[in-house]
């Protein structure tokens, strides 16, 4: 009998597995995975509290895209990571089952509960990609003794499932993204190549920033050397397009321009400056989130693009860096070139006065006329 329940119990075990693979296979939408794998966690134990955490170490921040409690979806808001169970399983990779005297565990670990009740049971699976932890899956009873080693064994197969539907997920996006960031600094280029005016270079390039980051505010600014002011081509906050007249470099500007290295700051940006030792010169509201990077020619930055979002923190990642400044790149060639199109033209016309005079006056000996 303990041999034929075991087989029942190990064949219905394959069938959630199947199905629950079945339901994610070729799924991109990160969302929809959680959503999928969730409600098939929650067909399957009776728990009344599951959720999946995942890590966002750029905030350093718990988020849980999924989390129910007695059978209803919550939203929890993120935690700050570094204490708790599930930081913990983070932290080891390993599954933590406890199944009874949690609360002493509880304030051993510094948790949490999510919900409105204590647990008395938890089982908690971390999902591995690469050898990297990448999130957890919970699983959470008010009674003791709610699992098994069956229950552990079957979660962490579902959540290997889930760790490789995730990262495929990723992979595709980021394929797309960086087929749409190539398509991006093609347009760009093919609408610069060839244009002599600087004006609408700027446009050009201003206008498909606009189209691509998440920056109420967008600016491209110039460095006159002669005054040593910057003088601002292209202004556009939140959609309006504004007009800026030439001013001193602000702290950040000059800092970006003296080093030539992009500065992206998510969080604290005030603060931030003051840290760096710059001034914290902000006219309305202070940005959330900031993200300068330099235009440079002939080895020295004559420029910069500047994003900024007042609205939240974290608003630009790395791709966003990467992708600006592959622009700025394509901005400063194209501002290059018309450059020295300008003053070959510039020079020509001039060599044609000059010749033209001296055709004139050759060979004329009245002075008045000369």
């Amino acid at each position: 009998a303990r041999l034929v329940h075991e087989t029942r119990q190990r064949n219905a075990e394959l069938a959630v597995i199947n199905s629950a693979q079945e339901a994610i296979a070729g799924e991109l939408d990160q969302q929809a995975i959680y959503d999928t794998v969730g409600n098939k966690i929650g067909e399957i134990f009776d728990v009344e509290e599951l959720f999946i955490a995942i890590p966002d170490e750029t905030g350093g921040l718990m988020r849980f895209p999924y989390f129910t409690e007695r059978g209803e979806r919550a939203f929890p808001e993120p935690r700050p990571l570094g204490s708790g169970f599930t930081s913990h399983v983070l932290e080891t990779r390993r599954t933590l089952m406890i199944n009874e005297g949690l609360e002493t565990e509880v304030r051993r670990f510094g948790s949490t509960t999510l919900g409105e009740e204590m647990p008395k049971s938890v089982l908690y699976v971390p999902l591995e990609t690469a050898g990297r932890a990448t999130g957890v899956v919970c699983l959470a009873s008010f009674r003791e003794r709610a699992f098994t080693e069956s229950d552990q064994q079957l979660l962490e197969t579902l959540a290997g499932s889930l760790s490789v539907a995730l990262e495929n997920a990723r992979l595709v996006h980021e394929t797309r993204q960086r087929n749409a960031e190539l398509a991006l600094i093609n347009g760009v280029q093919d609408a610069i190549a060839g244009e002599l005016d600087a004006q609408a270079i700027y446009d050009a390039v201003g206008d498909k920033i606009r189209e691509v980051f998440d920056a109420p505010t967008a600016m491209i600014g110039m460095l006159d050397e002669a005054s040593g002011n910057l003088v601002v081509h292209y202004a556009i906050e939140r959609g309006e397009r504004q007009q800026w007249p030439a001013m001193p470099p602000s702290s950040f500007t000059r800092h970006v321009l003296d080093t030539r290295e992009s500065l992206m700051l998510n969080e604290d940006v005030v603060a931030a400056m003051e840290r760096m030792g710059l001034e914290a010169r902000v006219q309305g509201d202070p940005p959330k989130s900031i993200l300068f990077v330099p235009l440079v020619a002939g080895g020295k930055a004559i420029g910069m693009i500047s994003l900024q979002n007042v609205d939240r923190e974290h608003a630009f990642s790395d791709s966003d860096q990467q992708l600006l400044e592959t622009l700025a790149g394509s901005l400063s060639v194209a501002l290059e070139n018309a450059r020295l199109v300008q003053e070959t033209r510039q020079r020509n016309t001039e060599l044609a006065v000059i010749t033209s005079v001296q055709e004139a006056i050759a060979g004329e000996l009245d002075a008045q006329a000369i």
